[in-house]
């Protein structure tokens, strides 16, 4: 008997944005680094770039978008909105 699975463990973008991740390599100005985030219990590792200045190693950032396997990042708590 073969069940198929409810829901799939697959991460997506939409997983993505909003998450809080450390930086593990730094990502400076005009310089892209490296970031770890946790999603659906898994530890991910992605390429970052902030448009918003520049994060040291073990900085918590926002991933406010996700383009291609790059992730956007801002301060930890940014929701991208600049209205607020």
């Amino acid at each position: 008997v073969v069940i198929n699975p409810q829901c799939s463990s697959e991460v997506t973008r939409t997983d993505l944005v909003g998450a809080t991740a450390e930086v593990i390599t730094p990502i400076g100005e005009g310089r892209g680094g490296e970031i770890a985030v946790v999603a659906q219990g898994a530890r991910f590792t992605m390429p970052a770039r902030s448009p918003s200045g520049a994060f040291s190693r073990g900085d918590l950032v926002s991933i406010l978008e996700v383009v291609g396997s790059l992730a956007l990042v801002g301060p930890a708590g940014d929701s991208g909105d600049e209205s607020a």
